[in-house]
C-alpha cells in the first residue's frame, strides 16, 4: 500500500537526479483514516446525516463534502460546521500513525540535509495535530490548504512548496498516495 520499502536503499541514487522532496501528509506520511472516520461519525451524527463513504471523499476539503452531504446547510451553517470538523479531526489526531517507514525516510533526509517538506490539502492546526501524533513537527516551509487559492490537484501547492524549498519545481520529487 505505501511505497516507502525500496525507496531509502535507491535514495541516493534518485537523489543524484533530484534536488528536494514535497511530501503530502495523509496517507503518505500518516495513515489518517481511524481519525477521518471517527471524526466523520462525529459531525455526521451532529448534522443528522449519514457517514459519507470515506474513499469517496478523499482529499476533498470538508467544506465542500459537509456542502454535498448537507445541502440545507446556510452558508453560515456550512461554515460552522466546516469549523466544527477541523476540531473534531485535530481532537481525534491521536488515532493517526505514521505511514510504514514515513519516519526513517524522513530522518534520512532530515540526517543528510536533503531538503524535503510537506505540501498538505489539512490546514496548519490539523497538519500540526496529526504530525504532532507521530512524533514530528511541521516544517516551516510546508504548504497547507489556508496558504494556497487552487488546491491538488493543481500545481500551486507543489510549486509553492518548491519555491520555499528554494528549488526549480521539476528538481522536486512530489510524493502523493
Amino acid at each position: 500500500m505505501y511505497l516507502f520499502g525500496n525507496l531509502i536503499s535507491n535514495l541516493m541514487d534518485y537523489y543524484s537526479q533530484m534536488a528536494g522532496f514535497l511530501f503530502d501528509l495523509d496517507g503518505t506520511l500518516v495513515d489518517s483514516l481511524p481519525s477521518i472516520e471517527k471524526s466523520w461519525q462525529i459531525l455526521a451524527s451532529e448534522l443528522k446525516i449519514n457517514p459519507p463513504h470515506i474513499p469517496d471523499i478523499h482529499g476533498i476539503p470538508a467544506i465542500n463534502t459537509i456542502a454535498k452531504y448537507a445541502p440545507h446547510l446556510s452558508s453560515e451553517e456550512l461554515n460552522w460546521f466546516s469549523q466544527r470538523m477541523e476540531a473534531v479531526e485535530v481532537d481525534t489526531a491521536n488515532l493517526v500513525q505514521p505511514v510504514p517507514g514515513a519516519l526513517e525516510i524522513i530522518k534520512y533526509l532530515s540526517t543528510n540535509q536533503i531538503p524535503w517538506t510537506i505540501v498538505t490539502s489539512c490546514t496548519s492546526p490539523l497538519a500540526i495535530a496529526r504530525l504532532t501524533a507521530i512524533g514530528l513537527s511541521l516544517p516551516k516551509d510546508s504548504v497547507t490548504f489556508e496558504m494556497v487559492t487552487k488546491g491538488k490537484p493543481d500545481p500551486e501547492p507543489f510549486v509553492m512548496g518548491a519555491a520555499k524549498l528554494k528549488i526549480e519545481p521539476a528538481d522536486c520529487w512530489a510524493i502523493e498516495d
